[in-house]
């Protein structure tokens, strides 16, 4: 039975293997291609041991190194995603920060409802090692809550005090950092979206006025300028699209659909390196 159970593992996908009938998988050991998958991302690890490949690269690099053609962003494995991509640093303070709970919940036991808040925690964290509903916001929020109110159950009954001046300018000033942060971000996301939108109704003036509103809220996305140079090209502004690729592909040089979407715009030599990169970083992609 053991090694049955292996076997469903730890056996590759095929094309017709998915079982779409969520009863039949409740009682399946069928890894739907995680061992492949957690393999790319140890390999990853073992070429980058000291800082990782960097955050939010790991689609880049099972794209590149995958032996599956499976399109995935994550590794499903939320511990071995961040070692591939930030070291074993990365790794150490996230484990700090998840197992603190875990670590005063024993003196919490005698508190209401503290059984229940730890076993919810820890059937996330349990679940956060096999796929990938820890990027799913309400998930790690109602985690997150439990693991705060096992800390708060552990902190002793005083009297509360009023804080000093300095610590309340100190808060304000964090606070609204962190709140224009929040709300650059905003903006752009809601022009992206805006410009994705767009787009799918063949709105391509718009498409193109709101990636560069997002472009303008956040320069440092590549993707505001990959819809700004997709617009473009639809409208026939071809050297306009080639030069909004080029702007995208600097900011992410190691993401194949920008050389694809810079190869559909150029021709020549410039059409042949954008093709070459295209398939070095995505050798069993369907980019043809």
């Amino acid at each position: 039975m053991a090694r049955k159970a292996y076997d469903s593992f730890v056996s590759n996908p095929g094309h017709g293997s998915r079982d779409t009938n969520l009863n039949n998988r409740l009682f399946s050991f069928y890894g739907n291609g995680r061992p492949q998958l957690w393999k790319v991302a140890w390999s990853d690890y073992k070429r980058h041991p000291w800082l990782g490949s960097g955050p939010g690269t790991y689609e880049q690099q099972w794209d590149r190194h995958r032996s599956l053609s499976l399109n995935v962003r994550d590794a499903h494995n939320l511990y071995l995603e961040q070692l591939a991509e930030v070291g074993p640093f990365g790794l150490a303070l996230l484990a700090i920060a998840l197992a603190t709970p875990l670590a005063l919940a024993v003196r919490a036991r005698g508190a209401p409802l503290a059984g229940a808040a730890l076993a919810a925690y820890v059937a996330f964290l349990v679940h956060a090692a096999v796929d990938w509903d820890w990027e799913v916001t309400a998930v790690p929020l109602v985690a997150l809550l439990c693991g705060i109110a096992l800390l708060a159950s552990r902190r002793p009954e005083r009297e509360p005090r009023a804080l000093g001046l300095p610590s309340r300018l100190t808060a304000l000033i964090a606070t609204s950092a962190l709140a224009a942060l929040a709300f650059v971000g905003l903006v752009g996301n809601l022009a992206l979206a805006s410009s994705r939108h767009a787009a799918g109704r063949g709105d391509w003036q718009k498409s193109a006025a709101e990636a560069r509103r997002a472009a303008s809220w956040a320069p440092w996305s590549s993707d505001a300028r990959d819809l700004l140079g997709q617009a473009q090209l639809q409208q026939g502004h071809i050297a306009a699209a080639a030069a909004s690729f080029g702007q995208a592909l600097a900011k992410d040089p190691q993401e194949w659909q920008l050389w694809l979407d810079l190869y559909s715009a150029t021709s020549g030599r410039e059409a042949q390196h954008a093709f070459r990169r295209t398939y070095e970083l995505n050798p069993r992609g369907d980019a043809g």
